[in-house]
């Protein structure tokens, strides 16, 4: 071999190799790149919760499982479960949320942060219970209203009996909705009451023909209708032939008699029929006869023979056939002087319709007592009194003015008051140990009543709290009250406060005069206020033309304030209701909530 080709070989070789090596430098960077995106991505998927925030029910066995809310699904899983609120709100080692039986007893919101571990990440988000009361929770928007649940008739349509009522009141659902301003589109067959009973009319019932009618309500704040159908009434069956001769005489007994104006007796009629062989339909029409005085100054009768003496006189009682005619007889009455003393007084006796009493469950401490109040309604019944009795006197008794005692055994007791036919219970437990309320509820928001009308409203307290509620009212001159037991004095609306604990809660008072006539309603631009402790709002009102407002009242000046142009300021955490007059009678309220 030459020279010149080992050269040539010796350079093929060292390209080559130089041209290997670079391959390879090349598959490794690659591999090396690859790794690296590779773990770049397994970096970028990091395990978090899908939302922020979760909502557990209170209903029992409610749960969330927040196991399931992990995202991506294939984050792996999850451990080292916490909760920074266990006592209310507890977590299980699997991820599932649950109230404690602590948290079931709180009527309060609650809220817990839950934490875990996936892939050494921290997961957290937060877990909110509701109130008791099922309020929205306040998103800070003043102008947004309060929304009540929306209320409907049970059914689209209903039958209305010839001669019957139908109440509608009762049809509503929910039973708690506010219902106003019932009305019917045929007002002329069909009326309703304020309450929604429905009836026919004389000339519904007049009316042979089936008619429907519309029945509407607003409930709730908004209007709700529902069919009201009545049927084709009944024919008259036809009037069987009764020959003359079947007649043969009427009889009166007694011929004749006297009364005392204001007294009512008894005349009857025998009538003789001269076959045997008629129908018995035949036979009831032909001993019939109708009735008439020729006097009605003197004495009335009606179509079954009763005599209503009316002055002194003397009258002709007339009986006769509605067969033949020519067949009658007669009763002679003779009325002496009116003599008031003689007289039978008129039935002046009114019905209990219902009783409320201040408190439905209460707790109270050995040895302590509580004044239990009832109201009666109506205001005009006969027979208010109430009698007060406890089923179990070793754990408390009440007297004969309703004050309950607790007494040295614990346990539970219930309490009956009865007036009248109508009665209402106190279940009353008795405990060893005085404890503070963490919150105070009424057993009505809103109440309309009449002038001279009482209501009772009960004041619910947290689960065995035994604490003293103080009651008071934004105008005495509208609406009193005392120890719960609430009096209308005059047209207008009043809010009643029960305070205990410094917790507070408020029910508007709304009165109708005698003939049913409430306050106008006033228009307001604010529906609610939400503000924060020392921070300010200023309340919007729609005026009538020449009117003005008259007065800015709270019902709570420890909660809330209002100035005299409508500027409410926050003073402490709590609830409140101001109430806006003007001077032409317009009233509004406006719910606040000072955090």
């Amino acid at each position: 071999m030459t020279e010149l080709q080992v050269k040539t070989q010796k350079g093929s070789l060292k390209k080559f190799l130089a041209t290997f090596l670079a391959f390879c430098v090349c598959l490794t960077t690659v591999f090396v790149d690859g790794a690296f995106a590779q773990a770049a991505d397994q970096q970028s998927t990091k395990a978090e919760f899908k939302k922020s925030e979760y909502t557990l029910a209170r209903t029992d066995g409610a749960n969330v499982d927040l196991s399931k809310e992990i995202s991506p699904d294939n984050a792996g899983t999850a451990s080292d479960w916490t909760s920074n609120n266990a006592e209310k709100i507890t977590v299980s080692n699997a991820g599932v949320v649950s109230l404690t039986e602590a948290g079931k007893a709180d009527n309060n919101a609650i809220t817990a942060k839950i934490t875990a571990k996936v892939n050494q990440n921290t997961l957290e988000c937060t877990v909110k219970v509701l109130a008791s009361d099922l309020e929205e929770p306040d998103d800070g928007d003043d102008e947004k209203p309060v929304v009540s649940p929306d209320a409907s008739f049970k059914a689209p349509e209903y039958p209305l009996a010839r001669g019957g009522s139908l109440n509608l009141g009762d049809q509503v659902s929910p039973s708690n909705a506010t219902k106003t301003d019932w009305s019917s589109d045929d007002a002329a067959k069909i009326s309703v009451t304020s309450a929604g009973v429905v009836t026919l009319t004389a000339a519904g019932e007049a009316y042979e023909d089936a008619f429907t009618a519309t029945v509407a309500v607003k409930a709730n704040g908004k209007q709700i209708t529902c069919k009201v159908n009545v049927e084709e009434a009944a024919p008259t069956p036809p009037v069987p032939v009764v020959k003359n001769d079947s007649v043969t005489s009427v009889t009166v007994s007694p011929k004749t008699l006297t009364a005392k104006a204001g007294e009512t007796k008894k005349v009857t009629a025998t009538v003789a029929l001269a076959s045997d062989k008629d129908t018995a339909i035949t036979k009831k029409l032909a001993k019939t006869v109708t009735w008439k005085s020729d006097n009605d100054k003197v004495a009335t009768v009606d179509a079954s023979g009763n005599v209503k003496a009316v002055a002194a006189g003397t009258a002709k009682i007339t009986a006769t056939s509605t067969a033949d005619s020519k067949k009658s007889d007669v009763c002679t009455v003779t009325v002496t002087e009116d003599k008031k003393d003689d007289e039978k007084p008129a039935d002046t006796t009114v019905a209990v319709s219902g009783i409320t009493l201040n408190a439905k469950t209460i707790y109270l401490k050995t040895g302590t007592k509580f004044n239990a109040k009832a109201a009666v309604a109506p205001a005009k019944a006969t027979n208010k009194k109430v009698t007060w009795t406890s089923n179990k006197k070793n754990i408390a008794t009440v007297n004969a003015n309703g004050v309950i005692t607790a007494k040295k055994k614990t346990g539970k007791a219930t309490i009956t008051a009865k007036a009248g036919n109508k009665s209402a219970k106190i279940t009353v437990n008795v405990v060893k140990k005085a404890k503070k309320t963490t919150s105070v509820k009424l057993s009505k928001s809103k109440v309309t009543l009449t002038v001279k009308d009482n209501f009772a409203l009960a004041a619910t307290l947290s689960k065995g709290a035994t604490s003293k509620v103080k009651w008071t009212t934004s105008d005495k001159k509208v609406a009193s009250v005392k120890d719960g037991v609430v009096t209308a004095k005059k047209k207008g609306v009043a809010v009643i406060t029960a305070t205990a604990d410094g917790k507070s809660a408020d029910c508007v008072v709304t009165v109708k005069d005698a003939k049913g006539k409430k306050a106008a309603t006033l228009k307001v631009k604010t529906k609610k206020i939400s503000v924060k402790v020392k921070k300010t709002k200023k309340i919007q009102v729609t005026l009538a033309k020449k009117d003005s407002v008259k007065s800015y009242v709270s019902s709570n000046k420890k909660i809330a304030t209002v100035s005299k142009k409508g500027v409410v300021t926050g003073k402490k955490k709590g609830k409140a209701t101001i109430i806006v007059t003007t001077k032409k009678g317009a009233v509004a309220t406006i719910p606040v909530t000072v955090k």
